[in-house]
């Protein structure tokens, strides 16, 4: 063994112990979870903002489940984290909600999804409020988009989610263009 190495071991009260070991494995267990996420969301040959919200609730979900760890330097570590969390997505006010119209406007999610992850983030009630505003909020950009088209484009579109799934009906007509954002 390098004498070097020897002598700083021994500064610091020796060699790593095999409990020293196994919250080291605890500790990039729980930093996996950030560098997965980080590496999903950062790309950049491929679209991401559809995927930001489910991603981010599924980091909350596994930072509250980690905040009630046996490990004190885990839970410590948790509960830190989940402070900054609530920082940046603690407030629905904060949160821009177009990350939520991507989400809605991928066909493999709509709002079911959405519900899901708002409710999980923020609970039952302010989840679902969210949810209501988010439909609102598509509808306003919808109707303005409408304004702007030509007379001869016109048509009407419904989301709505028959049976639990989310999908978009599209028609066109002679009547005046509406949005309904519906369930």
């Amino acid at each position: 063994m390098d004498k070097e190495f020897k002598a700083q071991m021994a500064s610091h009260g020796g060699c790593p112990t095999k409990e020293d070991w196994e919250s080291v494995e605890r500790l990039v267990q729980f930093l996996e979870h950030f560098h997965k996420l980080t590496k999903k969301i950062s790309g950049s040959w491929y679209v991401t903002s559809n995927i930001c919200l489910p991603e981010i609730s599924d980091l909350y979900s596994k930072m509250k489940k980690l905040e009630l760890d046996v490990d004190p330097c885990i839970k410590t570590m948790a509960t830190r984290m989940i402070s900054k969390f609530d920082k940046y997505w603690g407030s629905l006010e904060k949160m821009n909600i177009t990350i939520c119209f991507a989400l809605v406007l991928d066909p493999r999610y709509k709002l079911e999804i959405l519900r899901f992850c708002l409710c999980n983030l923020y609970g039952p009630l302010r989840g679902k409020m969210q949810v209501e505003k988010v439909k609102t909020e598509m509808s306003m950009v919808y109707d303005e988009y409408v304004k702007e088209q030509p007379a001869s484009s016109s048509g009407s579109v419904s989301v709505s989610e028959p049976q639990g799934r989310g999908h978009v009906e599209s028609s066109s007509s002679a009547a005046a263009p509406t949005s309904e954002i519906g369930e």
